[in-house]
């Protein structure tokens, strides 16, 4: 008889990585375990991905990867790539000891960027009191939906203030409160959650959120935090954001360009806007004289006349016999 849940050890230590679990069961390339560290895409933000081991007879380990997870009533499915050892699946029995290992670095990036969005959605709200209407996070793109209108300059106050309570290195503190707690709580929360599934991460001075996700012990693991767009959306506007190693490796791509350009422009980076505005000009006047030149060109007695299709202009042809 399978298990009414399965136990989220990242709900315990969101750093776990490596576990070991009891098959429940096994069906249609998903593996139900009775307790694990990988989380499933739930609240906008992708599943865990990583590896499931299981031993045969011999004691060798068969590695098993795993390309998704997924919740439903409170059962986590860990679905299993489609090129997984066919030896492996077979051992999958009820009962059998295996071993997760969770992709960890991907498992940070992502505990980065969602508490890194906790940041700005919690000084979104104390500012403006927008409620946060919507969040994606992937393995690429990180957006937060507000249901009120911001310009260029608060965003960067955002921006700034943001990186201030990273700098703080506050805690993140995650907390499941009881029913008398909860009445006296002030927290955000996008949608209506049983009171016995209430999960808050609190940020002190800066947010309190219900949320399911994994996220950083401190603030200053998210190290940075960049909002790179500001786009109207549904009337209110969506935020594209990238923190920690996700926005330093766009700055060192940023960096290496800019460094680029300087070079071909025989410059320093700080004047390439101010030769790339010359250069347009220069461009631009090259363009009216070129364009004067043919005018001129096209009326005058000058012997240059329409090429034909012959690729021959019309002083160069010869009579054919």
């Amino acid at each position: 008889m399978l298990q009414d849940v399965t136990r989220k050890l990242y709900n315990e230590n969101a750093e776990l990585s490596v576990f070991e679990a009891e098959v429940c069961a096994y069906e249609e390339r998903a593996v139900l375990l009775d307790c694990t560290a990988f989380f499933p895409e739930a609240g906008g933000q992708s599943g865990d991905r990583g590896t499931i081991f299981v031993t045969d007879r011999e004691g060798t380990e068969i590695a098993l990867p795993v390309c998704d997870v997924q919740i439903e009533d409170g059962i986590i499915r860990h679905i299993l790539a489609d090129e997984a050892d066919e030896r492996g699946l077979a051992l999958l029995t009820k009962g059998a000891h295996v071993r997760g290992e969770v992709d960890d670095a991907r498992r940070f990036d992502f505990m980065q960027q969602h508490t890194g969005e906790h940041i700005v959605s919690g000084l979104v709200h104390r500012r403006f009191g927008y409620d946060n209407t919507g969040f994606r996070l992937s393995d690429h793109t990180c957006t937060m939906d507000y249901n009120g209108m911001m310009c260029a300059e608060d965003v960067a106050d955002i921006e700034l203030e943001a990186n201030r309570v990273v700098f703080d290195n506050t805690e993140v503190v995650v907390s499941f409160p009881t029913e008398e707690e909860q009445a006296r709580l002030n927290y955000r929360s996008k949608k209506e959650i049983a009171s016995d599934e209430l999960r808050i991460v609190t940020i002190e001075g800066t947010d309190c959120c219900a949320c399911c996700a994994p996220h950083v012990k401190r603030t200053g693991e998210v190290g940075l935090i960049k909002i790179l767009r500001l786009q109207n959306w549904k009337g209110g506007v969506r935020l594209y954001i990238a923190c920690g190693q996700r926005a330093l490796s766009l700055f060192r791509a940023e960096h290496d360009m800019i460094t680029e350009l300087a070079k071909q422009m025989s410059t320093s980076w700080d004047n390439i806007p101010d030769r790339f505005r010359k250069m347009c000009e220069e461009t631009g006047a090259l363009k009216k004289e070129l364009k004067t030149l043919k005018r001129t060109a096209g009326g005058s007695n000058s012997p240059v006349r329409e090429v034909k299709k012959t690729g021959r202009s019309t002083c160069d042809r010869r009579e054919q016999p």
